[in-house]
């Protein structure tokens, strides 16, 4: 484009005519790799045809497909006034450089490649060289967070690539590795996620779990320990940082508990007991329940395990004048943390029951879903059927006080639902995509109080 020029073509090819006309080329161009072919544009506007053709000298049709060729609209601006080309007016149009897919794909491969030059100087000879041969060659777990991390910004991208493999490198020397790896330990052995984060880049959130750094960590401490699968899931996390001699956070995972007792020996018998006996709930953290120090939890049969915390409370407060203990209450308050799915483990494995109840609604049944697998013989749904449902789903249409009806699922949730398996109840799915109720435990804590009323109940086979 001549000097000068940029404001007048500005200012004419800004008309409404030639948005669709260019971004037409354009698209032909980043195909083809040079000014050829036709364009073609659909049903143009009536303000859209006059503009096009006068600029091509010809009528153009209002209906249908027109077909242009894109070599007379480069030759039109060559010998217009502007004297142009094609390729340099579509340059300034869009304000950035034509690139040819084939073109703009050897850029990506070259800048893929650059990314690992670095990090590679740094590794020769090591066991982190081989993880980086693996995400340089696209494979591999860490590839696609590695990928998407490129895609949206390639500094970032590289210095994290740097970060990580000085990270996998510490960790593999183990300058940070604890004795006993691969055990579970006690969360006093080790170093701190975020105080290794810290040591390494001045930010304890560097290698948060939740970032790319932090899951691109993950995935290389997976490939060096030889432990293939995903990297999602908190119990999958915790389990690779320990591999690494990496702590995580084991305060801020909690579970709450009452009527829990431990054995006489335990250190935090007394304290458990005290709670036990004063009807008081407890907030139990990953670091109380991964103590070495624990000697085991009392003898019991069955544990109820309940979803809502709502509920749970009011189990409590329905039993604060009774002369009996506390029944074993677990509340993980949704989704079960580390420490809700610690606790349960350490009950199971003593053969105690876990008596589960969640929402009638999708993330309810997801979780309940996930429970009995992991539980198996030990699993007992507790007033989580379709007995149940259909009993709640009465007493709100009875309810005096209710002005409402009850809330519904919508059509996606209705096809999440309808996705579900239930092992527990073959029949519940189908009794909730029927009624289209969402249930929520509130709606049930009749049952659950009821439950515990009669002291000489019997507890389920």
């Amino acid at each position: 484009m001549r000097d000068g020029g940029a404001q007048p073509v500005d200012n004419y090819f800004r008309q409404p005519g030639f948005d669709r006309l260019f971004a037409a080329i354009r698209d032909k161009y980043r195909s083809l790799g040079r000014m050829t072919g036709n364009a073609y544009l659909t049903d143009l506007g009536k303000e859209e045809r006059a503009v096009l053709s006068g600029f091509l000298g010809c009528k153009l049709a209002g209906t249908g497909t027109v077909k242009i060729a894109v070599a007379q609209v480069d030759r039109i601006l060559r010998e217009s006034t502007f004297a142009t080309s094609l390729e340099d007016l579509l340059s300034a149009y869009f304000e950035e450089e034509l690139v040819a897919k084939s073109a703009e794909r050897a850029q990506i491969s070259s800048a893929w490649e650059s990314l690992f030059a670095q990090p590679e100087r740094r590794v020769a000879n090591t066991a982190v060289a081989v993880w980086l041969a693996e995400l340089k060659a696209r494979k591999g777990e860490g590839y696609r967070v590695l990928q998407t991390l490129f895609k949206t910004d390639r500094v970032s991208a590289a210095q994290t690539l740097v970060i990580i493999t000085e990270a996998l490198l510490r960790l593999s020397e183990g300058k940070f590795l604890a004795h006993g790896q691969g055990g579970e330990r006690d969360g006093r052995q080790g170093i701190r996620l975020p105080v290794f984060a810290a040591s390494l880049t001045g930010d304890p959130h560097a290698l948060d779990v939740d970032q790319p750094a932090g899951r691109l960590l993950l995935s290389g401490i997976a490939f060096l320990a030889g432990t293939a699968g995903t990297v999602e899931g908190a119990e999958r996390r915790r389990y690779l940082l320990r591999l690494a001699g990496l702590l995580d956070d084991d305060i801020s995972s909690q579970v709450f508990v009452a009527g829990l007792r431990l054995k006489a020996e335990d250190p935090c018998a007394s304290m458990l007991d005290n709670a036990a006996c004063n009807k008081t709930p407890l907030v139990l953290t990953l670091r109380f329940l991964l103590d070495s120090a624990r000697v085991g939890w009392e003898a019991i049969s069955d544990v109820w395990v309940i979803e809502n915390p709502s509920v749970f409370s009011a189990i409590i407060d329905s039993q604060l004048h009774s002369l009996r203990s506390l029944p074993p209450l677990v509340c993980p308050s949704g989704q079960p943390s580390i420490a809700a799915y610690r606790l349960m483990d350490q009950l199971a494995a003593s053969g105690v029951r876990i008596n589960y109840a969640g929402d009638f609604d999708i993330g309810g049944l997801e979780i309940g879903v996930a429970i009995a697998a992991r539980y198996e013989r030990l699993f007992r749904p507790w007033f989580y059927d379709t007995a149940s449902y259909l009993w709640a789903i009465e007493q709100h249409r009875r309810s005096v006080d209710a002005v409402a009806s009850a809330p519904q699922f919508d059509t996606a949730q209705l096809k999440r639902l309808q996705s579900l398996q239930i092992p527990w109840d073959e029949q519940l799915v189908g009794s909730m995509a029927k009624n289209r109720c969402l249930i929520y435990q509130e709606t049930l804590i009749e049952k659950f109080v009821r439950f515990f009323e009669c002291s000489t109940r019997a507890l389920p086979d």
